[in-house]
């Protein structure tokens, strides 16, 4: 549990390091897996792309290590997606095609596809269609009318239309 408290640092070098050290030991049936993946999402958006290669290896050493947590695990990759690296969209969207289910990692994938690259979508197209189409009015508030907006343009500040050159 030190280690985990070493990733919070300002600098990568320390990080690095505990990351290199974690990955030893994340093997071990004593590992602290779910202080591990409260620091995930943090890690994924780490401006050193070493950080985050080293996350994702360990990510990838638990999902084969331990397929009892794999849905969790994949959730907690999907963070990685806000990174505007081709390499890295790859090698999270191979891993959670690999590991995960459709019923469960859909769902969050609604928030991250603006940012999940076009040459990366196509891996991810079976999650990507299994995403429910947002409905106009989701909410209903019992006892509440819904207004319809007001015309953005009323008729006294409208433009004449041009009618000559």
């Amino acid at each position: 549990s030190e280690l985990f408290q070493v990733l919070t640092s300002p600098q990568s070098k320390p990080i690095n390091s505990a990351l290199n050290h974690i990955k030893d030991i994340s093997k071990g049936p004593s590992f602290l897996v779910d202080e591990f993946l409260i620091q995930v999402p943090v890690l994924l958006a780490s401006s050193v792309k070493a950080v985050v290669n080293s996350t994702i290896a360990i990510c990838e050493s638990l999902l084969k290590c331990r397929p009892e947590i794999k849905e969790t695990i994949c959730l907690a990759l999907i963070d990685g997606f806000v990174k505007n690296d081709e390499g890295i969209q790859k090698k999270l969207a191979k891993l959670i095609t690999r590991y995960g289910t459709n019923e469960i990692v859909s769902l969050p994938f609604s928030g991250y596809t603006q940012y999940i690259l076009s040459s990366v979508k196509p891996l991810l197209s079976s999650f990507l269609e299994a995403i429910p189409e947002a409905e106009e009015a989701s909410i209903q508030i019992p006892g509440m009318e819904i207004q319809p907006l007001p015309p953005l343009i009323s008729t006294e500040n409208e433009l004449p239309a041009i009618t000559s050159f």
